[in-house]
């Protein structure tokens, strides 16, 4: 969003964004003008891991964890595409440059894992909890967002509208998805893999279900 030549965004920086945005930008450029034989970028979208223990603690998703409110406040918009990221694509795709730097020279990979609408990413989540809760999303105003600004917010996905354009700036999935044995990981997939953690994040232990197949219980 702040390289330099990229079109003028149509909504302002928060001014923790416009602090720590260029700031990233610097460093980008250093690694580009660093004399490295190779060199690639790698721009990880909104972390799956967020939603659960630990980085739940640091507030990224709001009140997901509390079961009477379920809700997660943010600067985003009910069309705009939520731009997810597993941990471990972003590990891969890594090993990926360095055993072929020729291969990955000179790209800037706008990295997520997976994209769906906020409350869709929501519902998959709630699926995963099992034990019958709702999750809500709901959508800050101006106004609600110039508040958390002025309170020194640094959430950036609770106080800055620029999050609604995160999908311009990500790669082609395809493309990135066959860098890596197996391909990018769903939001699904990452949920079914990280269950023992999900359950353990949101609280009660999901209830055991039965299956009947061919008389067995």
């Amino acid at each position: 969003m702040v390289e330099d030549g990229a079109p003028p965004l149509p909504v302002p920086f928060s001014p923790f964004a416009a602090a720590a945005f260029p700031a990233g930008y610097d460093v980008e450029k250093a690694a580009m003008a660093g004399g490295f034989d190779s060199w690639t970028l790698l721009r990880p979208g909104f972390f799956m891991a967020n939603f659960l223990e630990p980085k739940i603690g640091f507030g990224f998703v709001g009140q997901l964890r509390d079961r009477e409110k379920g809700l997660w406040r943010s600067s985003m918009t009910s069309e705009a595409l939520l731009g997810l990221v597993d941990h471990v694509d972003m590990a891969k795709i890594a090993v990926a440059a360095f055993e072929a730097p020729a291969k990955f020279h000179g790209k800037k990979v706008g990295l997520v894992s997976d994209e769906m609408p906020v409350q869709n990413a929501l519902d998959g989540l709630a699926r995963a909890i099992g034990d019958g809760r709702k999750l809500k999303a709901e959508f800050m105003g101006d106004d609600e967002m110039k508040a958390a600004q002025e309170a020194g917010s640094w959430l950036y996905f609770c106080s800055d509208p620029t999050v609604r354009y995160m999908h311009d700036y990500v790669g082609d999935l395809a493309e990135i998805s066959s860098w890596i044995p197996g391909g990018l990981t769903s939001w699904d997939g990452f949920l079914a893999r990280e269950k023992k953690l999900v359950r353990e994040t949101y609280g009660r232990r999901m209830k055991q279900r039965s299956c009947w197949l061919f008389g067995w219980k």
